[in-house]
């Protein structure tokens, strides 16, 4: 969608697939709330969009900067699902005592509740990032030998090595000394 309105679709395909890697790994069932990728994803559209940053040499300090913000995120979630938890134990006093259950009324203000905590997050969230960026952007320096490609690889490491199969650490010891190989014998 973004890239339909903004006109930025290579950054924004290889930054949804980048924070899409990054993550991969993170979703054991569950256990804890991950960090918000669409989000982290946003706001680095967003900042891109607003200082006009085209390429990775560019980018790769706004990535870092907003995948602390997702985490940050995180806690807001869990902040909300408190008070959802505080909702289902109104609405199990309620059934017992046998009143009159008004279960819209306590969804309509879950999903009211959610919808305002992540707009008021994320636009507080952008005003910080663009005013420290702004800040920051004259001692960014442009790292050259950075590509979309070598981020992806990055990315998926924590994926490949999650799988905790012992061909799939060879496979990629060896995937990663092969590329060793080639970069070095290219000259960079």
């Amino acid at each position: 969608m973004w890239s339909l309105f903004s006109g930025q679709k290579d950054i924004s395909l290889n930054l949804g697939i980048f924070f899409e890697l990054l993550w991969l790994d993170l979703f054991p069932a569950g256990t804890f709330i991950p960090p918000q990728s669409v989000y982290a994803v946003l706001l680095t559209l967003s900042i891109s969009y607003i200082f006009a940053l085209k390429n990775i040499s560019q980018l790769w300090a706004l990535i870092i900067i907003t995948n602390l913000f997702s985490y940050i995120c995180v806690f807001i979630e869990r902040q909300s699902r408190l008070q959802d938890n505080l909702s289902y134990n109104k609405l199990l006093k309620r059934i017992k005592s046998k009143d009159d259950l008004k279960l819209s009324s306590i969804i309509r203000m879950s999903i009211f509740r959610s919808i305002v905590y992540n707009f008021i997050f994320f636009y507080l969230s952008l005003i910080v990032i663009f005013n420290f960026y702004k800040t920051i952007l004259p001692f960014i320096p442009e790292i050259k030998f950075i590509n979309w490609n070598v981020l992806w690889i990055v990315a998926a490491i924590g994926s490949i090595l999650s799988l905790r199969i012992q061909k799939s650490y060879v496979l990629f010891f060896l995937g990663f000394t092969l590329l060793g190989i080639v970069y070095l014998g290219a000259g960079f």
